[in-house]
Parts: C-alpha cells; structure tokens; sequence
C-alpha cells in the first residue's frame, strides 16, 4: 500500500496480512529527488499497480517506479538494413532506466535468412515475401539488425520521457487489475490481435490543457508503455460545438471503467470499454447523489464511493457488475440509489474487491473500512492505520492520500501491523526455540561467558595500551596505511534525505593523524581529519542495518555511513573510536 503525506512524500507499507520477522513493518519514505542536485520533488499524486507505481509532481510530470521481478525486463529493438539505408544511430532508449545489453548483431535465424543473415525479395514493396535464398527473380536483399536493453532502475523512481509540451499532466489515474489475464489469453489466442490487448493495466492522464490520454503499450517488458492515445472529449449537449472541461479522473480498479469530473461537478463515465478497446467509444453522463456536485469519485468491483462538495461521502452498489464486465453507469446509477455514509472521510480509494480507504477531513489521518463483505459493501466503522517508521514515538502523519491499487486484501483478514501499534511480527521458528535444551541452562552460560569477558578485557586492555600511546611518547610506533570501502551515505547539511553510492577511504598515518574520505558516484566529496571527529556510533533504521553515524566539528555536520554487512561496519567503528581516542587531547588524562 501507498501513502502520499502533506510534504509530497510517498511511502509505502507492507501488506501482506502474515508478515515475516523479515518483513518491514514501518512505512518506508520513498520520497522522488532529483539528479542533478539531489533536492526532494513534491508529488501530489500516486497511482500504484501490481508491477509499477507512477507518480505525478506539482509541475505536471510522471515519474516511474519498477518493483522488483523475478524475470529482468529486457526489449528486443530490430531494424533492417538494405542496400540503401541502415538505420542504426536513429535508436535512443526510452529513459533513463534502460541501459544497452549488447551492441548491435545480425539476425541468424536460418528459417528466415541465409548463412549472412539476408533474405532475397523481387523490390523492396510493402507485400513482398522475402526467402533465404537467391533465385533468378530476386533482386534486392535485405538483413536484420537486432539489440536488447535491459530495464536496470528497480526500486527507484525514473522520470518518464516526454516528446512534446501536451504531455504534461493534471490528473492520472490506473485500474483495470482484474481483466490482466483476460487480456494475456486474448493475445495468445490470437496473433493478429491489437497492441492493447496485451497491457498489463489500463492507465489514464488528463493534461494541463485538458485533454484526456490513454497510455498504449504497457507491458512486462516495457514499463513505460510506448505512446499516447488521445481520448475524444465529452460533448455538451446544452450547447452545440463546446465540450465540458474536466477537472479530474478516475479508474475502476477492477474492470478498469473510466470516470471523468468535470469543474461544475457533473460525473461521466466511459462507455464501449472491452479487452480490446480499454479507452472505450464514447460518454455518458449518470447521476450524482440527490444530484449534488462531486468532487471525487471511487470504484472497485461492484462498490461506488463519493464525496459531494458539501463534505458528504456517499456509496452504492453497482448492479449487474461482476469480474471482468464493465457497466454502463448511466442505467444502473439513479440519484436516490446512494447511501449516506457521514461526512467525516475524504480521499478515497477502493481496491479491485471492494475494500475501502480513506483519510479523515479533520486531522488528515488514514483509516480502513471494517468488514466489508459481498453482502455488505458499506461495510461497520473505520480503522485508523498506524502511522509509524521505525522510531520510538509515534509519527504525527498528516496523509494526503492513499492508494491501494495494487493490494488484495480481505476483510476478514486485515494486516494486524496496520491497526495495531503494538504489532510484532513472530515466527513459528521463534515459538518452539523457547524450549530447547540450552535455554535450560542460561545462567551456566552467562556465568562461562562473564569469566571469558572479564580475561579478555584484560587482554585487549593491554594490546591496545602499547599500540595507541600518547602522540608524544617517543617509543610510539609509526605506520601508515588505508582502507576502502563502498558504502552509502549522506550528509546531515542536505537538503534531501537521500543515501547516495560512494566510495569510503580511510586515510591512517602514524595511527594518529589521518582523514575519513568519502567520494560520491553523482559528483562532490567529503572530507575529516580525525581531530575533528567526536565519535563514531552503530545505528539502523528500516532502511540500513548496519549503519555507523560519525560525528564532526565541521558545522555541526553528521556523517551516516550504511555498510554492506555488520562486519564490516564494526571494523570500520572500532578504528575510528581508537584513531578518536588517540587524537584526542585529552586521552593523557583519561
């Protein structure tokens, strides 16, 4: 589940209903920032799925977000090459995310081309069939080319490209989860079958000049999709040749059915939709509740939410609607078919099978709705989502939305750790480790341990008294040597709270005097002499566990340094804690 708050930020929560000790529990920030200069993009809108989230900031422009895959996304590019053209320098990839696998190759498939990879035609006509083999009617030949790219940005947010200005954006919107695999069988079957059919979900934008796009060409192997479809606006029948301005959409999550409002809150939905054609062919206007203006609109599978200007949410069940089939609202939907549901909720959105969330009008909290059944799909009462990260207070939250588009949750079986603030996670393994053999003997094995701690210490004691002397003792050894790591990190003096890959290098000269440097992957660098150090401590976060915060004279500035395993990072504290020691002026009166 997603999770925009009030500064922009969007955060995404766990939600399986039998997490794992393994599993976060927190929200965990994944705020946009930007490359250039590392400064955090204020979002206003989230649109989650199952394979992606796209993002929507205050200037109007999509940013994507891949989720992890057991299978690489990899695309295929062919181009072919004849005698008079080949067009090799005219490929780009998409985005920034996609990354070139291989250069350019020849196809040498010999079902299709000969030993040189071409294929032998009469001229190069639009319906020429091409053979492998010359023949005395053939007189232009032609190959194929082929390269594949690999999409590298999981688990980070990539701009989407944009090829002209009317591809910034007001509104978007994305549903239309449970005919995927409708679609995949309808392409299966049929060869010829359009490009849309194999979309992995139906995705909609409304642009700053008001026009309305569907994406085409979404799938597994291409994230992005590959252009827009415009989308015929809605006519006014009160006035010939003018259109009603829309001001923001909507997207059943389940069927996919569009639904657009327009600015004097009159509620349009998107007729002629099937597996084939998700944009649909044509509008009709249904009813508002007691014909009110709307102001935000929500559906699932059979279950429609509202909230009218006057604050009010209201609901209704779609009849006749099922999975996979996509109503006509207009004669299904009457104004007195809407049931009042108080006015204390804002901000809804409904997943495929009906489950309602929402945020309270007052203080901007997030709530579920309770026992929302088949036969009940206004469901009891709200349930307030805890709003924690990891840290020992509770998080004061203010949410200005919440998506769960791509969650499958079920009333009976709500995820513990969203509603109870005392939630903690246990395993099966951990339950039956409460009777084994050496828990028996506790009290033998701390004693065993206090006695080897205690001979140890003394040990230690010693060695690192003849190593780290005072800096002016004339018998102090001299030595000098480094240690590199890569690590993430980032600086207390950013503006952004992003971690950034760098490379650490720990500079040691005499075992006293020496540098802590850091060289950044994007650019830039950080540097301290180990008399400007203050200390040096071991943290994690819901991030990074393993993570070493070092503290310096310089402004005030906190150095986190998240390493790649918990050895390494006790390596690295334990050198700085002594080189600190060593330093120090005061260790001669310690």
């Amino acid at each position: 589940m997603w999770g925009l708050d009030d500064a922009g930020r969007p955060h995404r929560l766990n939600a399986s209903s039998e997490p794992h000790t393994d599993d976060y529990l927190d929200w965990i920030n994944e705020a946009v920032f930007a490359d250039f200069d590392h400064q955090q993009i204020r979002i206003q809108k989230v649109v989650a799925t199952k394979h992606h989230i796209i993002a929507l900031d205050r200037h109007g422009y999509c940013y994507l977000y891949a989720c992890p895959s057991h299978t690489a996304i990899r695309f295929v590019v062919s181009t072919y090459e004849n005698q008079q053209n080949q067009p090799l320098d005219s490929f780009e990839l998409p985005s920034d995310g996609w990354k070139w696998e291989q250069p350019w190759m020849i196809d040498s498939s010999e079902e299709y081309f000969d030993k040189e990879g071409w294929q032998y035609a009469f001229n190069f006509g639009a319906n020429v069939t091409y053979r492998n083999a010359q023949s005395a009617m053939t007189f232009v030949r032609r190959r194929r080319w082929l390269r594949a790219r690999r999409y590298t940005a999981l688990c980070r947010w990539v701009q989407m490209a944009i090829t002209k200005q009317s591809e910034v954006f007001l509104d978007i919107c994305a549903g239309g989860f449970d005919i995927e695999n409708n679609r995949s069988s309808t392409n299966n079957g049929n060869n010829t079958s359009s490009s849309s059919a194999s979309d992995l979900y139906s995705f909609f934008a409304l642009s700053l000049d008001g026009d309305l796009y569907w994406r085409e060409g979404i799938q597994k192997n291409c994230p992005e999709g590959s252009g827009w479809v415009q989308i015929e606006p809605i006519p006014n029948t009160s006035e010939e040749d003018t259109y009603h301005e829309i001001a923001a959409i909507s997207c059943s999550a389940s069927c996919g059915l569009l639904i657009a409002i327009t600015w004097n809150g009159l509620v349009f939905c998107r007729v002629g939709i099937t597996s084939k054609c998700p944009y649909g062919k044509g509008w009709r206007s249904f009813a508002s509740p007691c014909n009110l203006p709307v102001i935000s609109v929500a559906m699932g599978r059979r279950a429609l939410w509202m909230v009218t200007s006057s604050g009010r949410l209201w609901m209704t069940s779609v009849k006749g609607a099922a999975l996979g089939v996509y109503p006509d609202l207009s004669k299904c939907i009457t104004a007195d078919s809407y049931t009042s549901m108080g006015d204390g909720m804002c901000r809804i959105s409904v997943t495929n099978n009906d489950q309602v969330l929402g945020i309270s009008q007052r203080d901007e909290r997030m709530f579920i709705r309770s026992d929302v059944r088949d036969d009940e799909l206004s469901g009891r009462s709200w349930l307030e989502i805890v709003a924690r990260d990891g840290s020992a207070g509770d998080m004061n939250f203010k949410w200005r939305q919440v998506e769960t588009g791509n969650c499958a949750i079920v009333a009976k079986r709500i995820p513990r750790h969203w509603i109870d603030k005392n939630f903690i996670a246990r395993d099966c393994s951990a339950t039956a480790d409460l009777k084994s053999e050496w828990r028996q003997q506790v009290g033998l094995i701390i004693s065993l341990l206090d006695n080897r701690n205690e001979l140890l210490w003394n040990v230690f004691q010693d060695v690192e008294t003849a190593t780290l002397s005072h800096p002016n003792s004339p018998d102090r050894p001299s030595e000098s040597w480094t240690k590199t790591a890569n690590v993430h990190a980032s600086l207390s003096t950013w503006r952004s709270l992003n971690w950034i890959d760098c490379m650490a290098h720990l500079l040691v000269s005499d075992s006293v005097e020496g540098t802590i440097r850091l060289h950044f992957r994007r650019g830039g660098s950080f540097q301290a002499d180990f008399f400007e150090l203050l200390g040096a401590f071991a943290f994690c976060d819901s991030r990074w566990k393993n993570a070493l915060e070092v503290r310096t004279t310089q402004n005030r500035t906190t150095l986190n340094i998240a390493f790649a395993s918990e050895d390494e990072r006790d390596q690295w504290s334990d050198i700085l804690q002594k080189v600190y020691l060593s330093a120090s002026p005061l260790v001669g009166y310690i």
